[in-house]
């Protein structure tokens, strides 16, 4: 009864090292899907794994062959898409100080109304 409690034990540690993996920037070895992509990722196990024979085709091997296919441009579209628009204004904030210089925020918003063609001005 004793050996079958440590078994449950190294078990549960071997389970925590393989769960637990992390990069140096601290990103977790798990991964979270929406429901959208939980389902696209279903679908394709199931469509994959329906032979006769050999082994079963794991989650894994079908995120890593989409992973290796993203380009850089693909990255650079990830990011564009992740901007807030309070993200957008620093970035072309940023932009406009390295041209014209040191500005204020209130001074660089007043600068876009008056330059806009919004009809706020």
């Amino acid at each position: 009864m004793f050996e079958k409690n440590e078994n449950k034990v190294e078990k549960n540690e071997t389970t925590k090292r393989k769960t637990a993996v992390s990069t140096n920037k601290g990103n977790s070895g798990n991964v979270s899907l929406n429901s959208e992509a939980r389902k696209k990722l279903s679908d394709i196990l199931t469509k994959a794994n329906k032979k006769n024979i050999g082994k079963k085709i794991r989650a894994s091997r079908v995120i890593i062959s989409a992973l290796e296919k993203i380009t850089d441009e693909d990255i650079s579209i990830f990011q564009k898409e992740a901007l807030r628009g309070k993200d957008f204004l620093e970035e072309k904030m940023n932009k406009y100080i390295k041209k014209n210089g040191k500005i204020t925020r209130d001074e660089f918003l007043k600068v876009l109304v008056e330059n806009s063609n919004l009809g706020l001005a």
